[in-house]
């Protein structure tokens, strides 16, 4: 399940003929927070790709589901007090809290570096 801040409603996979119906991936987007994280939803890893707003948002959210929690927009964890309540909330509800690294979380620390100056 997806939440995308946009008017976005259907996304497709693709798998082989052969794959059970059971293996298939269910694939459902939802631009409404609540459908996204109510309990009847069976997803259990939230990719971050939304900015550090979202991460501001949601994240602590996630977490306390007991879901896991992948944030690209690592330039976010630059708040200590962020990084801190959201390792504090995994931790309490057996989530992973997972930094994605690479070139885009590189942009992103690099707008956070040009902000803290």
């Amino acid at each position: 399940q997806a939440l995308l801040p946009s008017a976005c409603h259907e996304a497709t996979t693709t798998t082989s003929d052969s794959t059970p119906d059971s293996a298939k991936p269910v694939v459902s987007i939802t631009t409404n927070p609540d459908d996204f994280f109510s309990t009847s939803s069976k997803w259990n890893l939230c990719v971050e790709a939304a900015g550090q707003p979202a991460v501001r948002l949601y994240g602590k959210r996630c977490l306390a589901m007991g879901r896991d929690l992948m944030i690209t927009s690592i330039g976010s964890l630059t708040d200590d007090d962020l990084y801190k309540e959201l390792r504090q909330t995994a931790e309490a509800n057996g989530s992973r809290l997972i930094l994605c690294t690479g070139s885009l979380p590189a942009v992103d620390w690099m707008g956070s570096a040009a902000l803290a100056t």
